[in-house]
């Protein structure tokens, strides 16, 4: 990566000297000297021009100084003096293909600190080729950085300028941009968590939302666990982003898709962070079957945390709102998650009441699955309170459902926190 300290003046010419490798090019010719100072002696700034240079042989240091001197200004944190930062990294963004070009402005849109081909491929609504062709342009100008293979980065100076640029287009092209960006997250952390074996998320009906032109191989544990991984600091970039444009589905859906693997890794605090931010978005569009869904997640964090006065408040809140909204399946898993708490606090009694309860509504919704985690949940509670012949009929009774249920999703959904 270059680096973004200012050099001394001497320093600056013989870098710009270096980096274009051109015959009669010298770090004491005045045009270099003219150049660098231009460019405030920044390595990044130098490095695009000696591209220019390095690429145009017939392009002369002199020329290239009068453009830089005339150029005006674009970004006021590039502005120093009479110094042309801005000007710099323009000559290298008009040296890009239309394709390039067209990306690279929409690299100021991104929310996250990083993106990959495949990301690159959504925001800019082409093939995953192209994408990696454009990608691979942009680092060759020194307007990207890779600090993992096949992953890429901008410097915040260089995103500013992207950000610049981008103001320019359509919004309409703008919003479409951050939709698809935002669908794709989505769409993959759903993929991956399809292949992660946690038992909290597993539940959920996975929401409509539109096919990437180009996804990840997530076929494996492995894979879907490094791509969520790779992708966090994105993922919660995306939702806070979501969460500040009013993308309520987005805001809710990609803390929840991502929230069992947050678990799993001991990413406690990110995934209570992203929860929140669902929380309120949910709040302010009026979403309550969002909102249930999340406080049932806050709920079962709290649970994991040893916090269980919250995590009742919480759960009693999610069994409300299905209540409220009619929901009875999400109603008996938020009972069952209830019952969690109340069984670790000791009372077996309004443990099994919940469960009961859970027991009916999953019977009276036909949904096989909430019927299996109301019978497994009730099973243990009674084993623990001894009630031994009722807790092995239920729990023979849960393990004939879930093997019914073959060819579906084999997690179990079920809190499991009772052994």
């Amino acid at each position: 990566m270059i680096s973004l300290d200012t050099l001394a003046a001497t320093e600056a010419a013989s870098l710009l000297a270096r980096l274009a490798a051109r015959p009669g090019i010298s770090a004491g010719d005045a045009a270099v000297t003219d150049i660098t100072r231009l460019c405030g002696c920044l390595p990044l700034a130098i490095a695009m021009i000696a591209s220019q240079l390095r690429h145009h042989p017939a392009r002369s240091t002199a020329r290239l100084a009068a453009e830089l001197a005339a150029a005006k200004d674009k970004l006021a944190v590039m502005r120093a003096e009479n110094l042309s930062v801005a000007a710099a990294f323009g000559l290298s963004y008009a040296d890009l293909t239309a394709d390039a070009q067209r990306l690279f402005r929409r690299l100021g849109l991104l929310p996250g600190p990083s993106i990959d081909a495949y990301a690159a491929a959504a925001l800019a609504g082409t093939s995953l080729d192209e994408a990696g062709r454009c990608l691979e342009e942009l680092y060759e100008q020194h307007l990207l950085a890779e600090p993992a293979p096949g992953r890429y980065q901008l410097n915040d100076l260089v995103r500013e300028h992207a950000r610049a640029l981008a103001t320019a287009d359509d919004p309409a092209d703008r919003d479409a941009a951050t939709s698809r960006l935002l669908d794709y997250y989505l769409h993959t952390a759903l993929a991956a968590d399809r292949h992660i074996p946690t038992w909290d998320t597993a539940y959920r009906s996975q929401p409509l939302v539109r096919q990437p032109a180009a996804s990840p191989d997530l076929s494996t544990i492995a894979r879907a666990a490094a791509w969520l991984e790779a992708e966090r600091p994105n993922l919660h970039a995306a939702v806070d982003h979501a969460a500040a444009s009013g993308r309520t589905l987005h805001a809710v859906q990609i803390p929840a898709a991502m929230g069992g693997f947050l678990v799993e890794r001991g990413h406690w605090d990110q995934a209570a962070a992203l929860h929140e931010t669902a929380l309120t978005a949910a709040g302010h569009a009026g979403d309550r079957s969002g909102q249930a869904s999340t406080l049932h997640d806050l709920g079962t964090l709290r649970t994991l945390s040893g916090d269980w006065p919250t995590a009742v408040g919480y759960m009693a809140q999610a069994v409300a709102l299905c209540r409220d909204i009619g929901d009875q399946v999400d109603q008996a898993y938020a009972l069952c998650q209830l019952a969690v708490v109340q069984f670790w606090s000791g009372g077996y009694p309004a443990a099994a009441d919940s469960q009961e309860q859970a027991l009916a509504l999953a019977r009276g919704s036909g949904d096989q699955r909430a019927e299996a985690c109301a019978l497994q949940s009730l099973g243990f509670t009674q084993q623990a309170a001894g009630n031994y012949h009722a807790s092995a009929a239920n729990l023979g009774a849960a393990l004939d459902l879930y093997r019914n249920l073959s060819g579906h999703d084999q997690r179990v959904p079920c809190e499991r926190h009772h052994s």
